[in-house]
C-alpha cells in the first residue's frame, strides 16, 4: 500500500528511472507530484527508460501538477500496463493524461478499467504522444478532459486501438471518445458510445489525422456539432469500413471549408441494441457498470468485415468470431454459447458483467454436479464451491477488490468451462 506521499518534482508514488521492475498487486493512492521542473511527472507511477510491467494494481486518487499523468506516466520505455484499475486520478498541466500518459516508447495498455479520471487539458483517460502503443480490451469510461479527448487523446501517434469499450467520457472541446491530432491510428472493433463533447461527441480529427476505422460502433454520442464525427481540417480524412455509424456520413460535423474525402464503405446506420446501456451521454452517467454487449436482435451481429485476421477472444473473454463473420463492436454475440475446452457446446450466460455487488452464471440444461473455482489474474484460487446443481449460480462480491477474475466450471466428467468476471466500482 503506497499512499499519501508527496514529491516536489517527478512522482508522488513510484519513480522508475532506466530500470525494469515488475510492479504488481499494489494499492497506489492519494499520492501527489507537485509542479514539476522537468517533463516527467505522475501522481502514481513514473517509468522513464527501461522495461516495466505494471499489472493487477489499484491506482486511484493520485494527482500530478506537472507535465505527465495523474495515475501513470511512461516515457521512452517499453511498458506493459495490464489488468489494473486506474480511476479517479487527476492531471493539472498541459499535455497531461488524467489516467495514463504514454510518450516516445513502446507501451501496451491492455485489459484495464480506466475510469473517472480528469485532465485539465487533453486525454481524460489516456494521452498518447510519440512512437507506438497498443490500447486493447480496456473499459475506458467516465473520464473528463477540459480540452480534447475525454477517453483517449493521440498526438502524432499511430496506436492500435482495438476491442475497447469507450463510453460516457466528456471533452469540453472536441472528441468525447477519441481525439486524434495527426498520425494514422488503427481503430478496430471498439464500442464507442454515449460520449459527449462540444465538437465530435465520439471522434474528433485534426492536424491531418488519417486513421482507419473498422468493425466499430459509434452510437449515442452527443455534441453541439457532429454527434459522432467532427473533422477540424481538410487534411483529416479517416476511412470507415464495416462500422455502425449513427446518422451515417451525412451527420459528420465539418469545420469551415472542410470536405470529407475519406473512404466510407459497407457501413450501417442501425440501433445496435445493447443489453443494458447507460442512461445518457457524458460522464454524468455510469458507463462502467452498463452492459454494452449485443442483444440477439442487433444488426451488428455478423455485420463486420468478413475478411481479416482477428484475435481469439473479445473484450469479455468469449470467442471473437461466431458464425464465420465478426460482429461490429467490442463484444461478440455468443448466441448464449461459450465454447470451452474440449469444444463443449453447453450454453452459459454471465449477467451482469461487469458487476458491483453480485452476478449470476446461468448454465442451460445443467444436470451435473459442478465445481466452481474463481481465480485472480495470478492464478490464485480465491473461491471454491462444490456440488452445484441447477442452472443458476449467484456469485456475491463479498470482499473482492475491483478487477478482472477468471471463473472455471468443472463437470464430473472432467470437462471444463472458463470465462471472465469483471468487478467495477
Amino acid at each position: 500500500i503506497i499512499s499519501n506521499n508527496t514529491a516536489p518534482n517527478s512522482c508522488g508514488g513510484i519513480h522508475c528511472n532506466n530500470s525494469s521492475p515488475i510492479i504488481t498487486n499494489n494499492t497506489i493512492s492519494y499520492n501527489t507530484a507537485l509542479m514539476n521542473v522537468c517533463t516527467v511527472s505522475a501522481g502514481g507511477i513514473v517509468c522513464f527508460g527501461g522495461s516495466q510491467t505494471i499489472t493487477n494494481n489499484t491506482i486511484t486518487y493520485n494527482s500530478a501538477a506537472g507535465n505527465g499523468g495523474g495515475g501513470i506516466y511512461c516515457a521512452s520505455s517499453t511498458t506493459e500496463i495490464s489488468n489494473n484499475i486506474v480511476s479517479y486520478n487527476t492531471a493539472l498541466n498541459v499535455h497531461s493524461g488524467g489516467g495514463i500518459k504514454c510518450g516516445n516508447g513502446n507501451v501496451s495498455v491492455i485489459n484495464n478499467i480506466i475510469s473517472n479520471n480528469i485532465s485539465s487539458f487533453d486525454g481524460g483517460g489516456i494521452y498518447c504522444v510519440g512512437d507506438y502503443a497498443v490500447i486493447s480490451y480496456n473499459i475506458i469510461s467516465n473520464n473528463t478532459a477540459t480540452m480534447f479527448g475525454g477517453g483517449v487523446y493521440c498526438r502524432d501517434y499511430s496506436p492500435n486501438v482495438s476491442d475497447n469499450v469507450i463510453s460516457n467520457n466528456t471533452a469540453d472541446n472536441g472528441g468525447g471518445g477519441i481525439c486524434c491530432a495527426g498520425g494514422t491510428a488503427s481503430i478496430n472493433s471498439n464500442t464507442i458510445t454515449n460520449n459527449s463533447a462540444a465538437y465530435g461527441g465520439a471522434l474528433y480529427f485534426k492536424s491531418s489525422s488519417n486513421p482507419v476505422m473498422q468493425n466499430t460502433i459509434l452510437w449515442g454520442n452527443a455534441a453541439s456539432v457532429g454527434d459522432q464525427v467532427y473533422l477540424d481540417d481538410d487534411g483529416s480524412d479517416p476511412d470507415f469500413y464495416y462500422c455502425d455509424v449513427q446518422g451515417g456520413i451525412d451527420a459528420f460535423g465539418l469545420n469551415s471549408n472542410v470536405f470529407y474525402l475519406g473512404v466510407f464503405e459497407n457501413n450501417i446506420d442501425s440501433i445496435p441494441f445493447f443489453i443494458s446501456p447507460s442512461g445518457g451521454s457524458g460522464a454524468g452517467f455510469n458507463g462502467v457498470t452498463a452492459d454494452w454487449s449485443l442483444q440477439s436482435t442487433s444488426p451488428c451481429i455478423n455485420a463486420g468485415n468478413p475478411i481479416g485476421t482477428y484475435p481469439e477472444f473479445d473484450i469479455a473473454g468469449n470467442p471473437r468470431v461466431i458464425g464465420n463473420i465478426i460482429d461490429i463492436g467490442a463484444y461478440e454475440y455468443q448466441d448464449n454459447t461459450y465454447v470451452s475446452y474440449n469444444s463443449i457446446q453447453d450454453q452459459i450466460i454471465v449477467y451482469p458483467n461487469p458487476f458491483i455487488n453480485s452476478t449470476t452464471i446461468q448454465i442451460k440444461n445443467n444436470t451435473n454436479q459442478l465445481q466452481l473455482s474463481i481465480y485472480d489474474m495470478y492464478g490464485k484460487r480465491i473461491k471454491l464451491i462444490n456440488n452445484i446443481s441447477g442452472d443458476k449460480i449467484k456469485i456475491e462480491r463479498e470482499n473482492l477488490i475491483p478487477g478482472i477474475y477468471i471463473f472455471e466450471l468443472k463437470k464430473e466428467t472432467g470437462d471444463i468451462f472458463t470465462g471472465k468476471l469483471i468487478i467495477a466500482d
